[in-house]
């Protein structure tokens, strides 16, 4: 799955295309719901030349599309580099 393209759409925003360039598990700890069926959530980083849109349009939901596992709509936004600039950022749970 990383490297692959994902469709991002908005209103604000139109189509974008962004690759998917990192999923890490993130450990939620003790404030994790215990009705959650994981004990860990990812965060997905993605990463286009195109970003710039949703990078100015901040955090919202986008539909997220991607050939095989379908569409959905998911909250996402900008969360800068260390070095500069800007990656696209999902937590998933």
């Amino acid at each position: 799955m990383i490297g692959d393209r994902f469709r991002i759409n908005s209103r604000d925003t139109g189509e974008l295309v962004l690759k998917l360039v990192s999923v890490e598990p993130v450990n939620s700890g003790p404030a994790r719901p215990s009705h959650l069926p994981r004990e860990e959530g990812v965060v997905a980083l993605f990463d286009s030349p195109d970003k710039a849109p949703m990078v100015e349009c901040g955090c919202g939901i986008y539909r997220v599309s991607h050939a095989r596992l379908g569409s959905a709509d998911l909250y996402m936004g900008p969360s800068p580099l260390r070095h500069g600039g800007h990656v696209l950022e999902v937590v998933l749970n």
